[in-house]
């Protein structure tokens, strides 16, 4: 588990996530919008 700030917002004319820097440096995701529901799947990069 991990602590994150997430933010979304209806108003975009895309699809977006909000608040990207400081989280995909350390953690690569996968989102299926295919599925239902929508799922996603993250695995942290372990970098030396």
């Amino acid at each position: 588990m991990i602590p994150i700030n997430a933010g979304f917002c209806e108003a975009l004319s895309v699809a977006a996530l909000l608040g990207r820097h400081g989280f995909f440096e350390h953690f690569t995701v996968l989102f299926d919008p295919a599925s239902t529901p929508p799922g996603f799947e993250i695995d942290r990069l372990h970098r030396v």
